[in-house]
C-alpha cells in the first residue's frame, strides 16, 4: 500500500478461496486507505470483499478490473444490502455494475468500461436508473477490444430508461463516431434530462471540420446543454 492505495495482486499458488478467507480477518484502519484496486487475477467473492471494505470507511475510490471479482459470487442470493460502503467513485467493467451497485449507496462518480457486450451495458444502465444513488458524473470508456460500432449504445434501436440525477457525462471513444452518430447521439442523450454537460473525446475519428456540426445537432435538442466536442 502506497500513497493510501490499497493494491489487491493474487499471489502465484494462493487460491481465491484463501484470498478470501484473508479477507475475513484483514485489518488495515490503521493505515486509512483512501482508495482501492483490484487486480484482474483475484477472482474475490462478492461479499466478503464488500465486507471488508465496510469495516474501512475510509476507502472511497474502488476500482475493479475484469476478473477482479469471482462469476459465481455474482450469482449469490445474500442480501447485498448488508455490506453498504461509503465508496463515490467507482471504475469498473459494465458486467460488474448490476451486482455492485446495490452495495454503493453514497456513489456520485462512476466510470464504466465497455468491452462491446451491448446487453451488459444495457443491464449496467438499467441497474442506475432503478436505484436512488445519488450519482452526478458519468464516464463510459470505449476502449480495448474496440466493440464493433453497431453495438454502441446510441446506435440501438432500444433506448435506455431515464438517467436522472446525472449533471456531466462524458464518453471516450475515439474510434465509435461515424456518420450515424450525428442522428443516434443526440436522441440517446435525450435520456439523460438533468445532464449539464457532455464531453465526446473522439481523438481523430472525427475530423476538426465534422465537430462543430456533431454538436451543434446535439445543441439543437437540448439549447442549454453544454457540449465539447475533442
Amino acid at each position: 500500500m502506497a500513497d493510501n492505495i490499497l493494491y489487491f495482486r493474487k499471489l502465484p499458488d494462493f487460491s481465491s478461496a484463501q484470498f478470501n478467507a484473508l479477507l475475513a480477518t484483514l485489518d488495515l484502519t490503521a493505515d486509512a486507505p483512501a482508495s482501492a484496486i483490484v487486480g484482474s487475477d483475484c477472482g474475490l467473492d462478492i461479499h466478503a470483499f464488500f465486507a471488508f471494505v465496510q469495516r474501512h470507511p475510509s476507502i472511497q475510490r474502488l476500482t475493479l478490473r475484469s476478473g477482479s471479482l469471482d462469476t459465481t459470487s455474482l450469482r449469490s442470493s445474500v442480501a447485498a444490502n448488508s455490506h453498504p460502503a461509503r465508496i463515490t467513485y467507482l471504475r469498473a467493467p459494465a458486467k460488474y455494475i448490476p451486482h455492485v451497485w446495490p452495495f454503493l449507496p453514497d456513489i456520485t462518480h462512476l466510470d464504466i468500461d465497455f468491452a462491446g457486450d451491448a446487453s451488459q451495458l444495457a443491464e449496467a444502465l438499467a441497474a442506475i436508473a432503478a436505484s436512488s444513488a445519488r450519482l452526478s458524473e458519468l464516464f463510459l470508456s470505449f476502449g480495448r477490444p474496440r466493440p464493433r460500432r453497431q453495438s454502441l449504445p446510441w446506435r440501438r434501436a432500444a433506448l435506455p430508461p431515464l438517467m436522472r440525477g446525472i449533471a456531466r457525462l462524458t464518453i471516450y471513444a475515439e474510434f465509435a463516431y461515424g456518420g450515424r452518430d450525428a442522428e443516434g447521439l443526440p436522441r440517446w442523450l435525450a435520456r439523460f434530462p438533468d445532464l449539464e454537460r457532455v464531453e465526446l473525446r473522439c481523438g481523430a475519428s472525427i475530423p476538426v471540420s465534422s465537430r462543430a456540426a456533431l454538436a451543434e445537432s446535439i445543441a439543437a435538442l437540448r439549447p442549454n446543454l453544454g457540449v465539447s466536442v475533442e
